[in-house]
């Protein structure tokens, strides 16, 4: 009677697969070459280019979300220039609270106005909503240097956060909207920089 030998081989799984190459729940070693073909394939979506290219959504961003932006906080720096005037000319009739609230109450009509103006953009156009926002911060920017009453300085400053908070809240969500993926952050960060430097050459 003959005998035969069985020899013993690793279990290599089926079809002759490694285990730890097998697509089941067990880890998957991959050399990196695989990984990087991966990461060469992965490609950023970025929905606003089915809207316009990259240079023109730019070129929008820098005039109107920017420069818009660094035109309307220039009274912000303005009317602290120009306290010592006005006090002069109304006969030293400002206290310091009253010129506290003057240079306030634009803050405080962005704030009351920022969660309308969130709402009113989704029901109205927003072309002609901002067009009437930029239209309306030029009158009240030339009323507010002529008049010399103080209830109607007030009521001015206040118009004139109403439409700096528009502006903010259009900009912030056409940012977020239309920026590339890897400039949102950017993008968002400089709107605060064009409010501080339209300030400063106000002041």
């Amino acid at each position: 009677m003959q005998s035969t030998e069985t020899q013993d081989t690793p279990d290599d799984g089926d079809n002759g697969v490694p285990e730890a190459r097998r697509s089941d729940n067990s880890c998957i070693s991959r050399i990196p070459a695989e990984i990087k073909n991966d990461s060469m394939e992965c490609k950023v979506i970025d929905p606003g280019a089915k809207v316009a290219p990259r240079k023109v959504r730019t070129l929008i961003y820098a005039l109107l979300c920017l420069g818009v932006q660094s035109f309307m906080s220039y009274d912000g720096g303005a009317t602290p220039a120009s306290l010592d005037a006005i006090q002069r000319e109304m006969n030293n009739s400002w206290s310091e609270v009253e010129f506290g609230i003057l240079g306030a109450i634009d803050k405080i009509g962005m704030t009351a106005t920022s969660l309308i103006w969130g709402r009113v953009l989704q029901h109205c156009d927003s072309k002609w909503l901002l067009a009437g926002g930029l239209l309306v911060n030029v009158a009240a920017t030339s009323l507010f240097g002529e008049l010399r009453n103080k209830t109607s300085m007030y009521c001015t400053k206040f118009f004139l956060g109403a439409t700096q908070s528009l502006q903010g809240v259009w900009a912030t969500v056409w940012a977020v909207t239309m920026a590339p993926p890897q400039s949102v952050t950017m993008w968002l960060g400089l709107g605060g920089v064009a409010a501080g430097l339209g300030n400063g050459i106000g002041t």
